[in-house]
């Protein structure tokens, strides 16, 4: 997993200031199971965290030809689809999809970590993973940066 912080100009162009790249490898290294999260941001207090969009720039494929779907959401441990409702990564490049809040950032009061999930087809392992890149594009502040005292 790749996480960058992009530069002003890719922020500025494109409204996002963070990407996280999955690639197959990332699935394959996991152990045996259908689920799997990695973590996107730490969502910390005084911080605002969204505007979630994903760029699948090469579908996933398994070894394992019956496993048949394999799905994401973006959210946090009590709303795991609160940002990004499912979407599945066995299909034809998809150049973006855009969050369920579209431009909305979330405003963090408590530390809260935001995840993606993966999903894959019920007793199937995600570590069979041959192929595939996700790119995850998101925006984060932490707004203690902005205080004046």
């Amino acid at each position: 997993m790749v996480y960058d912080i992009l530069t002003i100009e890719e922020a500025s162009a494109s409204r996002f200031n963070r990407e996280v790249t999955i690639d197959f490898k990332d699935l394959a290294a996991l152990v045996a199971g259908n689920t799997a999260n990695f973590k996107l941001s730490n969502g910390k207090a005084s911080s605002l965290v969204g505007n979630f969009a994903t760029d699948l720039e090469i579908p996933f494929t398994f070894s394992d030809g019956s496993l048949i779907s394999c799905a994401i959401t973006i959210g946090n441990a009590g709303a795991n689809a609160a940002d990004l409702a499912s979407q599945e990564l066995e299909t034809s490049p998809v150049i973006a999809k855009a969050g369920v809040n579209g431009s909305t950032l979330t405003a963090y009061v408590a530390n809260t970590q935001v995840n993606v999930y993966f999903t894959a087809t019920a007793a199937k392992n995600l570590n069979t993973a041959t192929a595939g890149r996700l790119h995850i594009l998101f925006t984060e502040v932490d707004l203690t940066k902005y205080r004046t005292v």
